[in-house]
């Protein structure tokens, strides 16, 4: 991007939200004179008298007013050029080495912002800010983060913001954080951390002076500067919709009458064996759908924000993927931390579009449906996806599945695929399976077949592992036929138990020859008999283990994951398309590897 098209892009971007005048607050800013005077306080008696020239006064600049009383008379003395080397000079004995990048940023940040920009130090913000404030005129606000140089604190500019913040409410002023104390891989987290601080991260952004001088880089972080706090009036705005036309579709959902409610939501669930509330809070959806669209469309705020923020949209200058990717990296790393802040970006939301919350789902002891995955106990790395048509997975009131139940279901396993990689035909693609982004494919070319009710004993454990004991209770909060299941269930696990104890004794004591078998070999045979009466295949997915003295029986596996119903539907589509892929003729020409 050449500079012309920067300082385009800078005033397009002013210009959707009418800012006339942006406000640079910089210790930077203040009179040359005062910068060496406050720099003089952090300065020995032997700089002071170096910096002056003055190397035979050192003993009386120990008093700091006599300092100061040098200084302005040498102040008088000197012309423009040598008043700034006093400056430079001064900010290097005091260790200021950032003031050559402080120095380039701010001449950059002028020569971008050009007439609109108004430069004021701390001083002349504090005399300044409420005729500033005041103004009925949209204005930006970009504070620098620390003024030692004006005698002030190192953090001083996030204590401006949050004043400004708090005068400004419902008013068009936009704040930022500009700052060479924060390099360009470190603004997110110091964002975060703002919000601790009684800053609204809503309303302000931080941002790198390395930004203003690194070619086109400041456009982007000032467009999201400026989208900030209309984005967070939008989404207010909407929820306050949302919340009137909740109460409304309340007040209608109240008003069907009975017997309707008990036809639609209980009636219906019945037959499709699904939990009455799913469907009570589907009718509120159906109610409130419509009218809160209507509301919102004639909403003339709501109109205003999204022409302003489409505006903002339209101007060329988007934050740079690798930004992006590396704030939700910061996200990834945290993981897990309970101290780490709540950041949730677009991934987080992304993958909520495509996996439900399995916690919630197993928690809830909800039914097995078409995109649960399951992961071996065994090798929880190793994971499967349930591939089935939904009506076949529907437990009825009876804790059956229709006169013509299924008893086995497919499942593809599930492979991840390293940066670069691409799915195969045989492939159906889940992406950011894993939260740090890696996507992932579901091998349908590698599916096998599974016993169904081996994977519905994870509906009655809590954090989902598929396993039973027979002298458990049924659990509380089943969903409607469930707990008619898992009697049944309960009763086919004890046959299962009693059978395989049956067959592991008389296997023992068949293997009892002379010369006598060693046990551990008859162990081992005995624990193949339990797998051959609990799966119908060599290589089942799962290993299931058998323990007939505790009476428990745990199928090897756990509900892991769910994917959204939209997603699910997409890889039964995908799985019956591969199923009747065209069978075309063998190549006579293909040649074995």
């Amino acid at each position: 991007m050449s500079e012309v098209a920067e300082l385009a892009q800078i005033r397009e971007l002013l210009d959707c939200v009418d800012i006339e005048h942006v406000y640079s607050v910089d210790d930077r800013h203040a009179p040359g004179l005062e910068l060496a005077r406050n720099l003089g306080r952090r300065l020995d008696a032997e700089q002071r008298a170096k910096l002056l020239g003055r190397d035979d006064d050192a003993e009386i600049l120990e008093d700091f007013v006599f300092y100061e009383q040098l200084l302005e008379e040498l102040w008088e003395q000197l012309g423009e050029s040598a008043r700034t080397e006093l400056v430079r000079r001064a900010q290097e004995m005091v260790g200021d080495s950032d003031v050559a990048d402080d120095t380039e940023a701010l001449s950059k940040l002028g020569q971008l912002l050009q007439e609109r920009v108004v430069a004021l130090s701390k001083a002349q913000w504090e005399e300044q800010q409420d005729t500033v404030l005041e103004q009925d005129k949209p204005i930006l606000i970009l504070f620098d983060r620390d003024f030692h140089a004006e005698g002030g604190g190192e953090r001083d500019g996030e204590d401006m913001i949050r004043q400004v913040q708090e005068r400004s409410v419902d008013r068009p002023v936009w704040t930022g954080l500009l700052t060479h104390t924060v390099g360009a891989g470190d603004e997110h987290e110091t964002y975060l951390k703002l919000g601790d601080e009684g800053i609204d991260l809503h309303r302000t952004l931080v941002i790198s002076k390395t930004r203003v001088i690194t070619p086109e880089q400041f456009p982007s972080h000032l467009r999201l500067t400026l989208l900030a706090p209309l984005m967070h009036k939008l989404v207010s705005r909407i929820a306050d919709k949302v919340t009137e036309t909740q109460e409304a579709a309340v007040r209608e959902a109240k008003s069907v009458l009975p017997i309707e409610l008990e036809s639609m939501v209980f009636g219906a669930s019945q037959v499709e064996g699904v939990w009455p509330t799913d469907t009570l809070l589907l009718l509120f959806g159906l109610i409130q759908r419509d009218s809160v669209r209507e509301k919102l469309w004639d909403d003339p705020d709501v109109q205003s924000l999204t022409r302003t923020i489409r505006c903002l949209g339209e101007v060329g200058s988007s934050v740079p993927v690798a930004d992006r990717q590396a704030a939700e990296g910061d996200d990834d790393e945290d993981a897990g931390d309970p101290g780490a802040p709540d950041y949730r970006g677009p991934r987080f939301y992304q993958r909520q579009q495509i996996y439900a919350d399995v916690t919630r789902v197993n928690r809830l002891h909800q039914p097995i449906e078409c995109g649960d995955i399951f992961s071996n106990a065994a090798a929880p790395s190793k994971r499967w996806v349930v591939i089935a048509q939904p009506c076949d997975l529907v437990v009825r009131s009876d804790g059956k599945r229709g006169s013509f139940p299924v008893s086995h279901v497919v499942v593809a396993p599930i492979k991840k695929l390293r940066d670069g990689d691409e799915p195969r035909e045989g492939d159906f693609k889940l992406p950011y399976f894993e939260s740090t982004g890696q996507h992932a494919v579901a091998q349908l070319n590698r599916a096998r077949y599974q016993r169904l009710w081996l994977l519905d004993l994870a509906v009655f454990d809590p954090d989902g592992r598929a396993r039973l004991h027979i002298a458990s209770e049924v659990p509380v909060g089943l969903v409607d036929g469930w707990g008619r299941r898992f009697v049944q269930l309960r009763t086919d696990a004890e046959e299962l138990l009693s059978l395989a104890d049956r067959d592991a004794k008389g296997l023992r004591r068949a293997l009892e020859l002379d010369p006598p078998t060693p046990t551990q070999d008859v162990e081992d045979l005995v624990s193949e008999v339990r797998r051959a009466v609990a799966t119908d295949h060599a290589n089942p997915p799962f290993t299931m283990t058998l323990d007939p003295d505790a009476g428990t029986l745990d199928s090897g596996c756990q509900r892991t994951g769910r994917l959204t119903d939209e997603y699910a539907r997409a890889l039964l589509s995908r799985f019956g398309a591969h199923l009747s892929r065209p069978v075309l003729p063998y190549d006579l020409t293909r040649l074995p590897r």
